[in-house]
């Protein structure tokens, strides 16, 4: 092993010369770098070296990188040189991802790295070879299938690769939810984009023609064809499955969502949902909801066709759920609703069928939230809704949508007390399920540090003995206050010791050692490290 050590070694010589040359690094340093590299080597070559170890070896590629780039300023170092030392630092790092994947070829996570290393780089040619090698290896993987045609897609503007790509995933895996969603997102995005671009030049001629020949591409034929796909791929599993029709709604919200769609793309993915499910209260609602655009002012018209098609469905339907979405849409618009037609009828025959409208407006006395507001007053509005007379007490639902739309009303002005408290509320009063939901929508829609979120969604895990997921929220929160708040480091060990995993809690408390800006309180609590 000495001579293999001594020989990679020697394949860092004009590395180091260079460095030398350019007046990078000092003899000291140099030999500090010769020790760092040998020490690394040894670590890798052994027969139980782990993943860590050759993770360990790009980091510290990376500290040298933003090192060098430092004195790049200070010193005055020339364009060609800095280019040179970059693209031979990136070439080392690569490297040790290649060598990593060929020791470990299960690790899908380490291809993810490896990738998402060559996209950060810029080494296109490198990407899709890892994409490659990864998917010859996975090709049941639905994240290494999503990355890859994603960054053909945004990454690599390569549309025609993206698009085939999305192909060979699907009939690789034709049972897949998330792949025929994305697919179908990314056919949206596409049409978006080129019709965008269509608008900036003032073309339209072209879409009147095509339009006198059904359905095409300008009309969003392609998605159709890919819904149609994904509606006969998942089988016969989508009659009897509501939990399948809530998914097939995301289509309808994904077109809501992107500007520049057709009106007739929106209405004909409605229409072939319809068809499929002509008696599934949710579909007929996010159906009847199509008229109402994401991020825009609604009209009194889409208004107006809104409601009358929901309550069209909830005559002709005679469900409850149906009648319960009517009075949903009521509290959610009210405003613009109480001079609609049949609102009125609405609400005796939704008190038939069980479902009370609650509309906030009719309720005097109830404290007003906006974004100032302060946690004391958001407890105060939480309690003041819960403690009413039972015959006019709202049910968890209505508390937690009333708290819903005041968080998500205007996403600019994102209020974290107010995520915290409706997380909380679903923790104390609803199911276990419902803050899940609710906290992991923040995350992943609302941009921005969430670490009070984050703390109440640890303790949503923590009632549901979900350790897969509460080493994923410590390690978020981590990430934002890792450096200062020494009891959040406390807690994860003491949940991993809980949980009988001694080896996760030890790498969780040298994680803290080296995360810490301050870690003698963290000693001082373990006056011996855990085994």
């Amino acid at each position: 092993m000495a001579d293999l050590v001594e020989k990679r070694l020697e394949s860092l010589l004009p590395d180091l010369r260079l460095l030398m040359r350019a007046k990078l690094i000092s003899v000291e340093e140099l030999q500090s770098l010769v020790k760092k590299y040998r020490d690394m080597e040894q670590r890798i070559l052994r027969q139980d070296a782990t993943r860590r170890d050759y993770l360990r070896c790009v980091r510290h590629e990376l500290n040298c990188e933003l090192l060098l780039k430092t004195r790049f300023k200070r010193i005055g170092t020339k364009q060609k040189i800095r280019t040179k030392v970059k693209a031979l630092s990136n070439r080392r790092i690569i490297h040790t991802y290649n060598r990593a994947v060929k020791r470990f070829k299960g690790d899908t996570e380490l291809w993810m790295q490896y990738a998402r290393h060559c996209v950060k780089s810029g080494s296109s040619r490198a990407a899709g070879k890892v994409f490659a090698r990864a998917l010859a290896l996975h090709p049941m993987n639905e994240d290494l299938w999503l990355a890859a045609w994603s960054w053909e897609f945004e990454g690599n503007t390569n549309t025609k690769t993206a698009r085939r790509l999305a192909q060979r995933s699907l009939r690789a895996i034709p049972k897949s939810r998330k792949l025929w969603l994305e697919y179908f997102r990314l056919e949206m995005v596409y049409l978006s984009k080129l019709s965008a671009r269509r608008k900036a030049l003032g073309i339209e001629a072209s879409e009147n023609r095509e339009a006198t020949s059904g359905v095409g591409f300008w009309q969003g034929g392609v998605a159709i064809t890919v819904l149609t796909g994904a509606l006969g791929a998942l089988g016969d599993d989508v009659e009897s499955c509501h939990e399948t029709k809530n998914y097939f709604c995301q289509y309808i919200d994904v077109c809501k969502q992107l500007p520049f769609v057709p009106t007739t793309l929106i209405e004909n993915v409605a229409e072939t949902l319809v068809r499929r499910f002509p008696k599934d209260p949710s579909v007929l609602e996010a159906s009847a909801l199509r008229y109402l655009v994401d991020g825009g002012e609604w009209s009194e018209k889409a208004i107006l066709d809104a409601w009358t098609e929901m309550r069209k469905n909830a005559v002709e339907l005679e469900s409850e759920t149906m009648w319960q979405a009517c009075t949903t849409f009521i509290q959610k618009n009210f405003s613009l609703c109480k001079s609609l037609p049949s609102v009125e009828e609405t609400r005796l025959e939704a008190e038939n069928q069980g479902c009370r409208i609650f509309v906030e407006d009719e309720r005097p006395g109830t404290p007003e939230l906006d974004e100032k507001s302060s946690p004391s007053e958001c407890r105060e509005y939480m309690r003041d809704w819960v403690s009413r007379e039972d015959e006019e007490r709202p049910t968890v639902e209505d508390v937690s949508r009333k708290l819903q739309n005041r968080l998500f009303s205007n996403i600019r002005t994102y209020h974290d007390t107010i995520a915290v408290l409706w997380v909380a509320f679903l923790r104390s009063h609803g199911s276990l399920s419902e803050a899940r939901s609710a906290y992991e929508q923040i995350l992943n829609s609302v941009p921005g540090p969430h670490e009070g979120v984050v703390r109440e969604a640890i303790e949503v895990e923590k009632q549901a003995n979900s350790l897969k997921k509460l080493r994923k929220l410590y390690n978020l929160l981590t990430q934002t206050c890792g450096e200062t708040d020494t009891e959040v480091w406390l807690d994860w060990i003491r949940s991993e010791k809980d949980a009988l995993d001694l080896r996760a809690a030890t790498g969780v408390y040298w994680k803290a050692l080296r995360t810490l800006a301050d870690s003698s309180q963290l000693m001082q609590s373990f006056s011996t490290p855990p085994e």
